[in-house]
């Protein structure tokens, strides 16, 4: 086994590149799994004991979290990046966000060489208690290294919380529809194109809380984040026609 890919070290850039191959393996996992959870509704729905009803529906609520841990932790061929978190990015040496997740760090060099520049403190005065406190836990220690999510943010766009929503009224849906497998596949791909993460500056994942899209984006993330003002990269706009087949 190539070992890179045994430790789970494959690059952001080669899973973009390999997009279909991932987009095709999780839509045949995802319908799987709806298919579990569809014919266990079906049997609830011609069930009278009442124990069964309620075993059987704890399976379809324990199909639904490991859907959802899946989905959270899935390896994110849809990356975004804000045209904030971009600029600032570049600014302390990372030429393209979108080769990075979460495990990023700044290195603390970059950082006091930037510290008294405008677009540095922009976010940084504007940091809530607990990250500021972060910042200035590194900078008086002399880390080598700051964590990037003190100052960014890897953002699930399409949240969790959505996700469950979303997935559980499908269940429902495929079930009173009678579905067949053809039809859950369907559905199961239509689910997972929807994965979309962006890097967002922290001071942005502020004002999305703020205004109340924290974990749910009506009618859809677009729409919360350009009413929050969070605006996409260039690059991630052309990214983001690829990936929908629309427009930003």
């Amino acid at each position: 086994m190539n070992k890179n890919i045994q430790n789970k070290e494959v690059s952001l850039e080669t899973i973009r590149n390999n997009k279909e191959i991932l987009i095709n393996g999780r839509k045949s996992y995802f319908a799987e799994l709806i298919k579990v959870a569809v014919t266990l509704n079906k049997e609830i729905l011609n069930e009278t004991n009442k124990e069964v009803i309620e075993l059987k529906s704890m399976l379809i609520t324990e199909t639904v979290t490991i859907m959802t841990a899946s989905w959270r932790n899935t390896l994110p061929f849809n990356i975004f990046v804000s045209k904030g978190a971009e600029a600032f990015a570049k600014s302390l040496g990372i030429n393209d966000l979108r080769n990075h997740d979460y495990s990023l760090k700044f290195g603390m060099n970059e950082i006091i060489e930037q510290i008294e520049e405008p677009s540095f403190l922009a976010v940084a005065e504007n940091l809530n208690d607990q990250d500021l406190a972060k910042l200035n836990k590194a900078l008086s220690k002399d880390d080598k290294a700051l964590n990037s999510n003190v100052m960014l943010h890897w953002e699930h766009a399409f949240t969790g919380k959505m996700f469950v929503n979303i997935v559980t009224d499908l269940i429902n849906t495929l079930t009173e529809n009678n579905a067949n497998d053809e039809e859950i596949f369907k559905a199961a791909q239509e689910l997972v194109e929807k994965q979309a993460i962006v890097w967002i500056l922290k001071t942005e994942n502020y004002v999305l809380a703020e205004n109340g899209f924290k974990d749910t984006r009506e009618p859809n993330w677009e729409s919360a984040y350009k009413k929050c003002g969070i605006e996409l990269s260039e690059i991630s706009k052309a990214d983001y026609n690829n990936s929908f087949n629309k427009e930003w």
